[in-house]
């Protein structure tokens, strides 16, 4: 099933009614360029992409056995476990090299300057040039190693990727290590397949000189906290829409194409308030989990265009709009 998704947010991020009822084996070869199924021509344009969010517990599944899970989360700073005795640190912005890792023989810390987090909001032709400055430790000698290496990144355009998980609009990252003589040579390219929709990479490819690709490709994910949060901006999404377009008295339905609810809204009439902005009052019923919940609503139109709650009763001067636009005359 396709992950198609808008990152936009609308305007029921102020009227807040969504939150608040809810409230009360590695591959190798050049194999992986069948899994992208198509240019950005194919599939719906991304707009600007914010970076994701994670939340400990957050975990994801690759091909190769490599599991990633969140342990910690410091600001922009987030703690993955992927391996028994083996951490990573990176940035919440994941597609980019290492802040620091922890193994059984050694740990390090790394600062990339100029701050790489330019790279986003995501958008086709972003360029970032910066240098990963590594200082690791033997823990054994306590020896220590500082070095340095350049890394310059840019987003590609979007393309639709398949893996075992499914199927996903994505970014395409792609970032490149120079050689130890420097630009313009290169040592090794990453590819990072960013898919907003999931708010993390569903396949990385490493190419290196004089070396098969490694390719990566998600098999599973568990993502709670921020697929519900997905879930609250589409059915935000849907809330507009009705209150847009939709007739008096007509019931438009939603399902969560994840599965994680659905929702069905009633408007159930237009006034129009003493100051000429238009209202409409509105039942919505949600099912979460095992949980359904039915509420009232009313929201009124803003200059933009947005409907957004807070608007107090109606004045004794509204009156009912009989506009074939909402109520379907």
């Amino acid at each position: 099933m396709s992950k198609r998704t808008s990152i936009c947010r609308r305007g029921l991020s102020a009227l807040g009614l969504v939150s608040l009822l809810l409230s009360a084996g590695c591959a190798t070869g050049d194999s992986w360029r069948d899994d992208v199924n198509g240019a950005a021509a194919t599939i719906a344009a991304l707009e600007a992409v914010v970076p994701p969010n994670y939340e400990v517990g957050d975990r994801f599944v690759f091909d190769d056995d490599l599991v990633e899970e969140v342990v910690a989360v410091s600001g922009e700073r987030v703690v993955w476990r992927t391996g028994k005795t083996r951490t990573d640190i990176r940035f919440q912005t994941a597609a980019l090299p290492r802040l620091g890792w922890e193994r059984r023989s050694s740990h390090a810390e790394a600062v990339l300057t100029p701050d790489p987090n330019t790279l986003w909001p995501l958008e086709t032709g972003k360029k970032v040039k910066f240098t990963q400055r590594i200082m690791k430790t033997d823990r054994k000698t306590g020896a220590t190693s500082a070095y340095s290496r350049l890394w310059r990144c840019e987003v590609e355009d979007p393309v639709q990727v398949t893996v075992p998980a499914g199927t996903f609009d994505t970014f395409e990252i792609v970032c490149q290590r120079a050689s130890s003589r420097g630009w313009p040579k290169v040592s090794r390219t990453q590819r990072w397949f960013y898919a907003p929709d999931l708010g993390h990479h569903v396949m990385f490819v490493e190419e290196r000189r004089r070396h098969q690709p490694k390719v990566r490709r998600l098999v599973a994910h568990n993502r709670a906290g921020a697929a519900v949060a997905r879930a609250v901006d589409r059915l935000d999404d849907l809330i507009q829409d009705a209150l847009e377009r939709q007739p008096s008295g007509k019931p438009l339905a939603w399902r969560d194409p994840a599965g994680l609810g659905s929702a069905e809204i009633v408007v159930n009439s237009t006034y129009r308030r003493a100051d000429g902005v238009y209202c409409r009052t509105f039942k919505l019923a949600m099912q979460f989990g095992d949980g359904e919940r039915v509420r009232d609503g009313r929201a009124c139109r803003d200059p933009d265009g947005q409907w957004v709650g807070g608007a107090g009763p109606a004045t004794t001067a509204a009156v009912e709009e009989k506009s074939s636009r909402w109520t379907g005359a």
